[in-house]
């Protein structure tokens, strides 16, 4: 299920864009890396809430490797 909501782009100007959970993931994690999309799939912010579901791995994948105990 998409949602209409409110973003800010790469130039701070607000756009609506249709979001779904993975989407919404996708944008913040491109906003808090500056908009430099190839910094996204190389973050090691472990402790960001949103790390083990970062749009280009499977929640599953992320809860095997990632999480220590």
């Amino acid at each position: 299920m998409a949602i209409k909501h409110k973003i800010r782009n790469r130039s701070g100007k607000l756009k609506t864009v249709k979001l779904t959970a993975r989407k919404a993931i996708l944008e913040f994690c491109k906003e808090c890396m500056g908009w430099d999309y190839k910094n996204v799939k190389t973050c090691t912010a472990k402790n960001c809430p949103l790390y083990p579901f970062r749009w280009y791995r499977k929640p599953e994948e992320n809860i095997k490797g990632d999480i220590e105990g």
